[in-house]
C-alpha cells in the first residue's frame, strides 16, 4: 500500500509540472507582446505621427494594457 508521503510527493510533482507549464506560456506571451510592440513602434516611427498611425497607436495601447 502507498503511504501518505508518496501520495504527497506525487501531488508536489504534479504541481511543479503545472507551474513550469504556466511559466512557459507566460514567457511565450511576453515574447509575442514584445515583438508586436517593437514592430508597431517601428511602423509608427517610419510613418511619423499622423492620423494614419492612429490604429497602430491603439494597438500599442492595447498591447501595453494586456502586457501589464
Amino acid at each position: 500500500m502507498i503511504d501518505d508521503s508518496e501520495i504527497l510527493l506525487k501531488f508536489i510533482e504534479r504541481e511543479e509540472a503545472l507551474v513550469k507549464h504556466y511559466e512557459n506560456q507566460r514567457a511565450t506571451v511576453t515574447n509575442f507582446v514584445l515583438v508586436a510592440t517593437s514592430l508597431t513602434i517601428g511602423f509608427i516611427t517610419q510613418k511619423g505621427v499622423i492620423l494614419a498611425s492612429l490604429p497602430a497607436s491603439l494597438l500599442l495601447t492595447i498591447l501595453g494594457l494586456y502586457g501589464a
